[in-house]
């Protein structure tokens, strides 16, 4: 069971703060360190600790827009993945792009090719009016060929 008098040790007895056994009511623990206090400390900052709050979350909004990157910062299996994924999807497209470039010349160049020798076989193929082979042409084109050799 509790004691009869649990309120009698809280009890003032005799003056106030005179007797340090019988008071616990205003008497301090004099083993703990007691910190003084000081007008003119230096400040973290200048302003008030609301300042501070305010300024501290301007500034954590701030870092939201403008991402520092972390350094040594490792990648993640999907994202390795990822990378390799872009990597040979770029080496694709080169690849398919010098192909269609190549492509492309091979086909200009057939059409130069055979629009030169439509020239030439219209030319070399025409005849007299007895069926006989032109040679008048023939020796124009042979002449026209050397020149462009030279």
């Amino acid at each position: 069971m509790a004691p009869a008098r649990p309120a009698a040790r809280w009890r003032r007895t005799g003056t106030f703060g005179t007797s340090g056994e019988d008071s616990h009511v205003g008497s301090r623990n004099t083993k703990v360190k007691q910190r003084t206090w000081r007008p003119n400390h230096a400040q973290a900052f200048v302003g008030s600790i609301r300042e501070g709050m305010c300024k501290g979350r301007l500034l954590r909004v701030l870092r939201l827009f403008i991402t520092i990157p972390k350094k040594n910062k490792k990648k993640t299996s999907t994202q390795k993945a990822q990378e390799e994924y872009e990597r040979v999807q770029a080496k694709r497209a080169a690849k398919k792009q010098e192909f269609e470039r190549r492509k492309k010349e091979r086909e200009e160049a057939q059409k130069l090719y055979k629009k030169k020798k439509m020239e030439m076989f219209k030319i070399l193929s025409k005849k007299t009016k007895k069926g006989q082979p032109n040679l008048n042409l023939q020796m124009e084109y042979l002449l026209k060929k050397i020149q462009e050799k030279n």
